[in-house]
């Protein structure tokens, strides 16, 4: 797949230099789906509400698709063990109204899940059967299939507090970092309190 996407395709990182990809839809076999899996930093804590966000890209392949999501669990999902469809409902959904087809520009699907306590895995992907998945046509490619690279995923508490350290002096023409270290999906606005003139975005 990885040969299949260069070969169609090309899309700067919308951060750092890499990013992942994935088949998320084949119009010729319910079992042509792929999902991307990795385990969080910590388990999430109970009753703790949590911006799950990532970010998504189609190569020039014939569909566009809208049903994308992200489904956090203990890791009973093991997605070498499946093949095809993974039927599920997943906390995180990009809104079926909205066909995930721009293929020059990176597209957001966030939203918001209460933490059960449980959650050490983050699985991307279609978790609907080829039936449920309604579908665009984005290029006259002859390959009916919808790819998606995949970029900057994040999962951080909503009620993270801002941490811009001890008040520090420092001399004219000097700097100093403050705040969090910098971290993917951790988009504090940082303003200069008199003026309130927006200086900066990030963890710092």
């Amino acid at each position: 797949w990885n040969i299949l996407a260069l070969a169609w395709n090309y899309q700067p990182a919308r951060s750092g230099v890499g990013y992942s990809g994935i088949n998320i839809y084949a119009a010729q076999s319910p079992n042509g789906r792929e999902y991307i899996q990795n385990s969080l930093k910590d388990t999430l804590v109970s009753g703790t509400s949590y911006c799950v966000k990532f970010f998504v890209n189609p190569i020039n392949l014939r569909y566009g698709v809208n049903q994308f999501g992200a489904y956090l669990d203990n890791g009973s999902v093991n997605t070498p063990v499946f093949a095809g469809a993974i039927i599920l409902s997943p906390q995180i959904s990009n809104p079926t109204t909205n066909y995930l087809i721009d293929t020059l520009n990176w597209m957001q699907i966030s939203g918001t899940l209460i933490s059960n306590g449980t959650e050490t895995y983050i699985t991307l992907g279609n978790f609907s059967s080829n039936a449920q998945t309604d579908t665009s046509v984005i290029y006259s490619s002859p390959i009916k299939q919808a790819y998606y690279y995949i970029d900057d995923v994040s999962v951080i508490a909503t009620d993270l507090p801002c941490i811009a350290g001890n008040d520090t002096s420092v001399c004219k023409y000097d700097s100093i970092y403050i705040g969090r270290p910098p971290e993917i999906g951790l988009d504090n606005i940082w303003t200069e309190i008199t003026t309130s003139t927006q200086v900066g975005v990030g963890a710092g």
